[in-house]
């Protein structure tokens, strides 16, 4: 069984199978384009090249670099927010799901310096019909991290969960930012920071 793009599962034939195999080839070989080489200086035809299909199979799934570009963040962001609930759904205590939470955000961008990058480039350089589509996507998956955090807190019967939900994400997403730009400020990599955030939060214990 394989997931349809609505949701539901149903068996796809070999044709279906070939063009999703081929789609997504397409999206990882423009992934390593846009990281090697950053979205102005990407082109389509490095992209084929890559992926080892011709220009006509490109455009047959992507219209253009824009589309491209947008559906390798999503893609990428959409496999984070899942991630990211399968991961809390296993862990019980305040503490477990605040490391949970922490650990898998941290681990995921050492694994995705180059989405990270990306993004970020995407915010300084912003790029036409594109941008905008990607931010509003990023800014309702802030908002769902904002409210699943909260409600952690305040679960625990924390006060200030909002505070304490944005001090968590802001954190991480402080840490994630000084790799994905290089700035270098920590000495440490990312998830070695956990215990400290944790420890900085609810105390040590």
């Amino acid at each position: 069984m394989i997931l349809d793009l609505n949701g539901d599962s149903k068996p796809q034939g070999r044709k279906e199978r070939e063009l999703q195999l081929r789609r997504q080839e397409i999206l990882d070989a423009a992934r390593k384009v846009f990281a090697e080489e950053g979205y102005f200086k990407a082109t389509m035809s490095r992209i084929a090249a890559r992926a080892e299909f011709g220009m006509g199979t490109l455009y047959q799934f992507f219209p253009s670099k824009q589309d491209l570009f947008i559906s390798v963040i999503l893609e990428e962001a959409e496999s984070f927010v899942q991630g990211l609930k399968n991961t809390l759904s296993s862990a019980p205590s305040l503490r477990e799901q605040l490391k949970a939470y922490i650990e898998y955000k941290l681990s995921w961008v050492e694994d995705h310096p180059d989405i990270q990058r990306l993004i970020m480039e995407m915010f300084y350089m912003p790029i036409p019909n594109v941008t905008p589509h990607i931010i509003d996507r990023l800014k309702e998956i802030h908002t769902q991290d904002i409210l699943m955090i909260k409600n952690i807190f305040a679960q625990a019967n924390r006060p200030n969960p909002d505070l304490l939900a944005l001090i968590v994400i802001g954190t991480t997403d402080a840490i994630a930012n000084d790799l994905s730009m290089g700035t270098k400020i920590l000495k440490k990599t990312p998830t070695k920071y956990v215990s400290e955030i944790i420890n900085s939060i609810l105390g040590g214990g």
